[in-house]
C-alpha cells in the first residue's frame, strides 16, 4: 500500500434556508492506494470524510462528491447562514491529531524521493488549510468558470 498526502481546493455555492453561501476550503487529504489499485481518500482537513474508488481520480471524484452532500445536508438543516457557516466550520477543522500525522510522514516519504505516482503534478509550498464560508447576493458576477479540480501531491 503506498500513501499520497494531497492538497485540494473545493469551492462550492450552496443554496440553503433563505440563503447562498460560497464554501471554499483549502484542504487535505491522504490517498492510500491498496493492492488491487483501489484508492482510499481519507480527509485530514476535513477529517470526517473517507471514500474509496477503483483509482485516484474517481476516488478523488466521489471524496468531492461526498464533502458536496455534506453541505447540502448541512444547508437543509440549518435555518439561517448564521448556524451554517458555524457548522461548516466545525465539520471543516474535524480532524483527528492520527490522520495528521499520517499525512505528515506520506508527505516526508514524497520529499525523500519516494514518489508512488509521478503523473500528478506535485506541489511543494506548505499550503497551509483553510476554509471561507461568504454569504452571497444573487449577481451575475457570481458566474464562474471551473477551475483545475485535480488535486496535487504534496512534497
Amino acid at each position: 500500500m503506498n500513501r499520497l498526502p494531497l492538497y485540494f481546493r473545493f469551492d462550492e455555492m450552496v443554496l440553503g434556508n433563505g440563503f447562498l453561501a460560497r464554501v471554499r476550503v483549502d484542504g487535505r487529504a491522504t490517498a492510500e492506494i491498496q493492492d488491487d489499485e483501489s484508492v482510499w481518500i481519507f480527509g485530514v482537513f476535513p477529517g470526517g470524510l473517507a471514500e474509496v474508488g477503483p483509482d485516484l481520480n474517481a476516488a478523488f471524484s466521489v471524496f468531492r462528491h461526498a464533502f458536496r452532500a455534506v453541505l447540502v445536508d448541512i444547508a437543509t438543516e440549518k435555518p439561517t447562514f448564521k448556524s451554517f457557516k458555524a457548522e461548516v466550520e466545525r465539520f471543516v477543522h474535524e480532524t483527528n491529531d492520527e490522520a495528521l500525522a499520517e499525512w505528515e510522514e506520506a508527505r516526508r516519504l514524497v520529499r525523500a524521493g519516494h514518489r508512488p505516482t509521478e503523473s500528478m503534478p506535485h506541489d511543494t509550498a506548505d499550503r497551509k488549510p483553510g476554509v471561507k464560508v461568504v454569504h452571497l447576493e444573487l449577481q451575475p458576477s457570481e458566474n464562474r468558470i471551473a477551475e483545475d479540480l485535480r488535486p496535487l501531491v504534496a512534497a
